[in-house]
C-alpha cells in the first residue's frame, strides 16, 4: 500500500512539473524587430513594442477591424488602453496595452477564456503590419 502511495505522489509530482512547464514559455524566434520579449504565460500572449502608446493603440484598431471583430468595450486612462473584442463564434478577444516607464510599450492578448496561442501569435502578427504600415506610410495616420 505504501509503494502504491509513492507512485502516485510521484506521478502527481510529475504531472504538475510538466503542466507548469508548459504554462510558461518563452518564443525563441522574434516575430518582428519591434517586438520584444513575447511570452505565453497561463492563456495570456504578452510582448513588449519598440512603438509609440498612439501608434500601438492605432494598429490594434485596424488589425481588429481587418479581422472583423466586434468591439465590445474600450477603455482609455492615462498609459492604459484595454479593448474587448467579440469574433462571429461569441469568443471573447482582450488585448491590453500599457506603456512603460522605461519606454516602449506592453501588449497583452487573451483569446478565449483559456488563451488560444497560436491566434494570438496570428492577431499579434496583423498588429506588427498595421503597425508597419503606420510607420511607413504617415498619411495613414
Amino acid at each position: 500500500m505504501k509503494m502504491m502511495r509513492n507512485v502516485l505522489v510521484l506521478a502527481a509530482m510529475i504531472g504538475l512539473c510538466l503542466f507548469s512547464v508548459s504554462c510558461t514559455r518563452r518564443n525563441e524566434q522574434p516575430t518582428s524587430a519591434n517586438v520584444t520579449n513575447e511570452q505565453y504565460s497561463w492563456g495570456t500572449y504578452r510582448a513588449d513594442f519598440d512603438s509609440t502608446m498612439f501608434l500601438l493603440d492605432k494598429a490594434v484598431r485596424n488589425a481588429c477591424a481587418r479581422a472583423r471583430l466586434v468591439k465590445r468595450e474600450q477603455t482609455f486612462s492615462g498609459n492604459l488602453s484595454f479593448y474587448k473584442y467579440q469574433d462571429v463564434d461569441g469568443i471573447e478577444v482582450k488585448v491590453t496595452i500599457v506603456e512603460l516607464k522605461e519606454g516602449g510599450v506592453r501588449m497583452k492578448i487573451r483569446i478565449g477564456s483559456m488563451g488560444d496561442k497560436e491566434s494570438s501569435q496570428k492577431l499579434l502578427l496583423a498588429i506588427d503590419d498595421e503597425l508597419r504600415l503606420l510607420v511607413t506610410t504617415p498619411a495613414a495616420m
